[in-house]
């Protein structure tokens, strides 16, 4: 690395890839920029490494209290002569207003929030359980509150599970306010102006900090309490806020004992919903709302209030050779701020001795002409999507005239076919790494946002969606149309591209020319798109998208997330796959044989002897509910692999670089950014 000052962003992934950078980046200066958090994390690793070479370090958090973060540094076993910090407590106005702008929040854009009426005394929306929030809960159960306002309990982290619930039963609540589509507190709609009093559930009951929790009623015009640390509202107070003593009473923000702190904290809600005139309320601070959002605003759009160590790093942008991971960021932050005149954008820089591309918008006359202005020692070409490898001439070319490194990583499980493809792509120097769990990871979170499927009322056999025309799909709908199995169950085949014209299959008893298109999937042509007739189905006869190696896609995630019995039309051992990686097969209602066998035809007679099965049973939601416990033991597996952390080592380092770009929040699986574009990455 060619800096000899480098930032380390609270958003860097795995702690052994941020004790790698620190390791390996030859510093004399070390920001530790986790203004996303309160705390801070160095592994013992680092801190040794630091205290060893006499590395100063400087530190910024969102915490509100500076001499906890000074003893927490400590705590870690750094010297105290080598570290300096700055705490950031506005950071989050300007976060939650940079967010709710980018994903076109008309409810923050309409700056005339206070024409939606009141419909609910209060509001309270929790994503993941803590310990505070659970007794909130549980209060406001107590108190029989809880029908009485607006109140969601997602649980995102399950920690329902392990609290001691008194008078709550732990369940999960939601409401149509769109975050479970969004899954992000920055988009809402006109249920989160509903609510009157808005009671914030803040990060922590110890530490003091301001999360979006608190900043979005702020920038929203919204009454709120705090539920967080001793003493948040008087930390407020001293940023410059106004508190609402008009109508609440604060005497609980200084209790220690956070019993009695949520007992008094609940004796404002009681006032408020026994209140007859909410609007008057409102109409009482409302001078004080429109300060406290004038205020919020300022710190959202100035950088009066930013640490001055941040701006000093921030100024050394322009002198950069190339930008950290993380640098493009904060060089948005600064952007956003109208009284920053400096403006600064990173251009398409890329680390000399590595090129990263990705299959999504791989351009390989577009990749030839950047190996040759960079002349890398190494080029990764991230291909989890799919399982074949590729390359053109002119790159095999390139890559062999300047000995470079060639590395695909590939979603399929390793494959001797694989082997011979990358040895006729004659690429001197070449390897390839496998990650053939990527779309447990990728695809569970993308269908978890889509509407749940109740399986109640269950009345078709069976399902199989066929998109391409793949060899292996082509003997099927033929075996389909032998058996007229059309009629029995639900079946598609959308050859919008015609490919079947170009292939020399001679079906002999489908009809090529037709299309069998269900709710206007052909249409659509989206992966996620689920055909209304899904709900009413019994079996998923999944055919994936190869025959040639294990390749699990998103058609094989459907049914486990939706909760339907499957067996999977693909290459030779793929159920049993499965069955490794800890699901368990249908096998008391289907023979899975077919699964060992590698003859198209054959095996193809046989997945249809069992669609004829499927097709044959009577009382389907009796069988259904028989294969219960099964099927949400499948579902409970599925939600453990999408948070597999067992990545290809190419993965984790590009995971490491991308920390700016929406490809880093693929790797993590959050699905709100599936769309993105990777050709702008910063690397």
């Amino acid at each position: 690395m060619d800096n000899k000052t480098i930032a380390v962003y609270a958003y860097q992934p795995d702690s052994t890839i941020i004790e790698q950078y620190i390791l390996e980046s030859n510093s004399q200066k070390i920001y530790f920029l986790h203004f996303d958090e309160y705390d801070i994390i160095i592994g013992k690793k680092e801190v040794e490494y630091i205290n060893k070479n006499n590395i100063e370090i400087i530190v910024s958090t969102c915490t509100l209290d500076q001499k906890w973060l000074e003893n927490r540094i400590i705590e870690l076993g750094v010297r105290e002569d080598l570290f300096k910090c700055q705490i950031w407590p506005t950071f989050y106005f300007v976060k939650t207003d940079m967010q709710m702008k980018a994903v076109r929040n008309i409810f923050y854009e309409n700056s005339s929030h206070t024409n939606i009426k009141f419909t609910h005394p209060f509001l309270c929306f929790i994503g993941r359980g803590k310990k505070h929030r659970c007794m909130l809960l549980d209060e406001l159960q107590k108190e029989s509150f809880l029908d009485k306002g607006l109140v969601t309990f997602h649980d995102e982290n399950n920690y329902s599970k392990v609290y001691k619930w008194k008078y709550y039963n732990g369940g999960k609540l939601h409401i149509d306010d769109e975050y479970l589509q969004n899954r992000t507190s920055y988009s809402f709609n006109e249920k989160f102006f509903q609510g009157f009093l808005h009671l914030v559930a803040e990060t922590d009951e110890i530490v003091p900090i301001i999360s979006e929790k608190t900043a979005t009623p702020l920038l929203c015009k919204r009454p709120f309490l705090i539920l967080g640390a001793v003493n948040i509202h008087k930390k407020l107070q001293e940023l410059g806020f106004l508190l609402y003593d008009e109508i609440f009473d604060y005497s609980f923000d200084d209790e220690e004992d956070i019993e009695k702190r949520i007992e008094l904290y609940l004796k404002n809600v009681h006032a408020i919903i026994f209140s007859e005139d909410l609007e008057g309320l409102y109409e009482k601070i409302k001078e004080k709302i429109e300060f406290n959002y004038n205020l919020a605003k300022n710190f959202a759009r100035s950088s009066k209030s930013v640490p001055s160590h941040i701006k000093e790093y921030f100024k050394t942008f322009p002198h950069k050779e190339f930008p950290l991971p993380g640098d493009e960021g904060l060089a948005g932050i600064f952007n956003n701020f109208e009284d920053n005149e400096e403006k600064f954008y990173f251009q398409k820089t890329y680390r000399p001795e590595k090129l990263y591309f990705h299959y999504a918008e791989i351009n390989y006359e577009e990749i030839v002409e950047e190996i040759k202005n960079k002349k890398p020692k190494r080029i990764i070409i991230l291909g989890e999507i799919e399982w074949q490898p590729w390359a053109t001439k002119d790159f095999v070319n390139i890559v062999n005239q300047y000995d470079i490194k060639v590395t695909f990583v590939l979603g399929c499980k390793e494959s001797g076919l694989i082997k011979n493809y990358i040895e006729d792509l004659n690429i001197n120097n070449v390897n390839v790494e496998y990650w053939p769990k990527f779309y447990f990871r990728y695809s569970t979170p993308i269908l978890k946002t889509l509407p749940p499927i109740e399986n109640k009322h269950i009345s078709i056999p069976f399902i199989c969606l066929n998109n391409n025309p793949h060899i292996h799909r082509c003997f099927l709908i033929d075996k389909i149309a032998k058996y007229n199995l059309f009629d029995k169950g639900v079946v598609s085949w959308a050859d919008i591209n015609g490919f079947v014209k170009n292939m020399q299959f001679d079906f002999e008893y489908f009809d090529k020319k037709t299309i069998i298109d269900l709710d206007n999937m052909a249409s659509h042509r989206g992966s996620y798109v689920i055909p209304k007739e899904y709900n009413d189905v019994f079996f998923d006869f999944v055919t994936e998208s190869t025959s040639n190696v294990i390749f699990i896609t998103e058609k094989t995630i459907k049914p486990l997330i939706f909760k339907k019995p499957f067996a999977v039309l693909g290459y030779v051992g793929i159920n049993q796959y499965l069955r490794e990686l800890g699901f368990e097969l249908y096998d008391e209602i289907i023979d899975y044989s077919f699964d060992n066998i590698e003859d198209l035809n054959i095996k193809t007679e046989m997945f249809a002897q069992e669609m004829i099965k499927i097709s044959n049973l009577t009382n389907l939601n009796d069988v259904y509910k028989s294969l219960e416990e099964k099927i949400n033991y499948n579902y409970n597996r599925c939600l453990e692999l999408s948070k597999d952390m067992e990545l290809p080592k190419e993965i984790h380092l590009a995971s490491s670089l991308f920390l700016t770009n929406p490809f880093i929040d693929q790797l993590g699986c959050l699905a709100r950014y599936k769309n993105y574009n990777f050709d702008d990455c910063i690397f």
